[in-house]
């Protein structure tokens, strides 16, 4: 028990300090992610802090060099990994170019530039990944493709905690009202989504989703709109932590730390891996 309470004591410190830090209250004209409550888009910005802290507890690391985040968004997580790592190189990716660069001017963080299909693997590794509801837009070969992505991009001994829709967000979402109404309701709260055409609405195919869930443990539905935004499949999975364990299990070089249900966000499975 000497290394974990060693860890858990460092790791105390750590949080110590980071509630003694002021939190940046700086939000991009560009974050999508901001409804104008600032300790909601925090609290949900620190359960990726807390998802970090309980990795850092399975893996003994108390300490990063160089951390992602990817992607970065409006900097939700990045401000509050500025503050919790103040020692560490902070990194951040993105494709929507305005919120990469708002983002890395205002917290000093630098730029990692990737293709958009993940179908590159940067020269640059790190210590630390964080990757905060991304997997949770891709069909089956991008999830199966960024998965591999932030394996690649890890130093040996490097953690990657990555969040994705699992079972617990398909039973609630299947089986509710909300599904159907996804798209109106980013209608209604997301700046960049006012002007969404309606066709899209048609786009959506809740019932397939769902029965594709059922068989094959990964359900999908895209918004076409949104894949030739960012030019890459974008829409919602959600997947069984069976399925995601097949692409990680079919590689040697990496440890599964953990599977937490309903971690980030409160809603959102946290996957733990560890690099060899």
């Amino acid at each position: 028990m000497g290394e974990v309470g060693s860890s858990i004591e460092a790791l105390s410190e750590r949080w110590k300090a980071y509630r003694s830090r002021q939190i940046s209250r700086w939000i991009s004209d560009h974050d999508d992610m901001w409804l104008g409550d600032f300790e909601s888009y925090i609290s949900d910005g620190e359960t990726g802090v807390r998802a970090i802290s309980e990795a850092m507890v399975l893996s003994g690391r108390t300490k990063f060099q160089k951390i992602l985040d990817l992607p970065c968004g409006g900097g939700r997580v990045t401000r509050l990994l500025k503050n919790f790592f103040p020692e560490s190189q902070l990194w951040i990716g993105e494709i929507v170019d305005p919120l990469r660069e708002d983002v890395s001017r205002e917290f000093a963080a630098r730029e990692l530039i990737f293709n958009p299909d993940f179908s590159n693997v940067p020269t640059e590794k790190f210590d630390l990944v964080f990757s905060g509801s991304l997997l949770t837009h891709f069909d089956k070969d991008m999830y199966s493709n960024a998965i591999n992505f932030y394996i690649e991009i890890l130093n040996k001994g490097g953690i990657a905690v990555l969040s994705t829709h699992g079972r617990s967000d398909a039973t609630r979402i299947f089986n509710s009202q909300e599904f159907p109404t996804v798209v109106s309701n980013y209608k209604k709260h997301r700046k960049f989504a006012k002007n969404i055409p309606d066709i899209i609405e048609h786009s959506l195919d809740p019932q397939r989703a769902k029965d594709d869930f059922s068989t094959g443990r990964f359900g999908y539905f895209a918004s076409p709109h949104f894949s030739d935004i960012y030019k890459q499949s974008y829409g919602g999975s959600f997947v069984a932590p069976s399925w995601v364990m097949a692409i990680i299990q079919a590689r040697s070089d990496c440890l599964i730390l953990g599977y937490k249900e309903r971690s980030y966000g409160k809603s959102q499975d946290i996957i733990t891996l560890l690099k060899l």
